[in-house]
């Protein structure tokens, strides 16, 4: 692939919902826009600071991955119904986290004072592990459930500088399996996961 902006060739990509139609028949589906790092982090920031939900972010600790990740957002609704637990569900006691973590979005930045939007984890809060996937595979990914600190309150554009990092840091391979804009308003969280 070559990413839209320059010509570079890429492996990343910013995938963003969509409706797409045939034949007066319309679906919901995703458009992929094929970017190198730094044209996809110039468009990702661009979305980011006008996303108007609240927001979980874990930072994507790119530069300790070697596999192909995507930086994906799950809504509430989605980590509620399907969760991201070794047994595929989301236990309580996680619920009441993630509710109380957004709940902290509405403290003032604790960067530059603006109104908070994010509650952020940075690299040391989150534990990465093997974890049982589809078919019995293995896959890196953070365990939520041991997420026992408090996250900081961050507004968009603090939130935004603190992932670029990880981005401009990050291993030779990023984002393979794309970067993910959220499909609706629902809050939610930005989670890096292998695929």
């Amino acid at each position: 692939m070559k990413c839209a902006d320059c010509g570079k060739k890429t492996g990343e990509f910013l995938v963003k919902a969509t409706t797409r139609s045939l034949l007066g028949l319309r679906w919901a589906g995703t458009r992929r826009t094929p970017l190198c790092r730094e044209h996809l982090l110039l468009r990702f920031r661009e979305e980011f600071l006008k996303l108007p939900q609240r927001l979980v972010v874990l930072y994507p600790n790119l530069e300790e991955k070697y596999g192909r990740y995507q930086y994906f957002f799950a809504p509430l609704g989605l980590l509620q119904k399907r969760g991201f637990t070794p047994d595929g569900l989301l236990h309580n006691t996680l619920t009441a986290h993630l509710a109380q973590w957004l709940g902290q979005t509405a403290e003032p930045c604790c960067h530059c004072g603006q109104p908070g939007a994010v509650a952020f984890f940075s690299r040391d809060e989150v534990r990465w592990d093997r974890r049982r996937g589809f078919l019995g595979t293995q896959f890196d990914q953070p365990v939520l459930q041991e997420i026992t600190g408090q996250p900081l309150p961050l507004c968009r554009a603090c939130a935004f500088d603190e992932i670029a990092r990880s981005f401009r840091a990050g291993g030779p391979r990023g984002f393979e399996g794309g970067v993910f804009l959220p499909p609706d308003q629902e809050a939610g969280l930005y989670l890096t996961v292998e695929v």
